[in-house]
């Protein structure tokens, strides 16, 4: 019995290890967007042109979009639409801007207008996405040991855990069966009072309440 609990508490210990170790939180910078562009006078770039829609990754737990928009030329106005993008509607960019859109969450899309400008303008855009996730997002091999320790080890631990408890239980009342038993046997041969097997307690240690009688024959 000892041997199986723990073998439980070590595919148990394993499974949990495995199911955290994979979950950590880890942050990574990934570069999504970096393009550049001739923006006529009169005209727009984007929506849906190439380098101006950009969806967060999901299952993360933090996503954070920081940009950087450098002209050459007359100046435009950006539009960022998303969520938390408010403070980027219709603003004026003469030569660079910097922002950041914290906490980015699903589809931004970006929009450059030079539709008020008399000259063109060269512009180039960039996009890093600084995003915290669990540790498997970068590891095929750490998602593989988290879904077993999740769905195999976690599970086989506790079910032999669990089963090994009411064994040892249904054993510790065969035990108290068993001494009931001899006892019963030995007021019989020692005394010859009679008692039933099978009684859940012994009438020695718990005389009856509810009209039971105890024979006792004496030579």
């Amino acid at each position: 019995m000892r041997s199986r609990v723990l073998v439980g508490l070590f595919l148990t210990l394993i499974g949990l290890a495995s199911i955290l170790i994979s979950a950590f939180p880890v942050t990574r910078v990934e570069e999504v967007i970096d393009t550049s562009f001739i923006l006529g006078p009169g005209s727009k770039y984007g929506p849906y042109d190439s380098g101006t829609c950009y969806h967060t990754r999901v299952f993360i737990y933090q996503s954070v979009l920081k940009g950087e928009v450098l002209v050459e030329g007359e100046g435009i106005y950006l539009t960022v639409n998303g969520s938390n993008s408010q403070a980027l509607q219709n603003t004026y960019v003469s030569r660079r801007i910097n922002f950041a859109i914290n906490p980015a969450d699903d589809q931004y899309i970006f929009v450059f207008d030079n539709s008020k400008g008399g000259n063109e303008s060269l512009v180039r855009f960039t996009l890093r996405e600084f995003w915290t996730g669990p540790l498997w997002t970068g590891s095929p091999m750490l998602l593989i040991a988290g879904l077993m320790g999740l769905f195999l080890l976690l599970p086989i631990g506790l079910a032999i855990l669990a089963i090994t408890y009411l064994r040892a239980k249904t054993s510790d009342s065969n035990l108290v069966s068993i001494d009931l038993t001899y006892i019963s046997r030995l007021c019989n041969t020692r005394f010859g009072c009679h008692l039933p097997a099978t009684a859940p307690r012994s009438p020695l240690l718990d005389p009856p309440t509810r009209g039971g009688t105890i024979s006792w024959k004496t030579t």
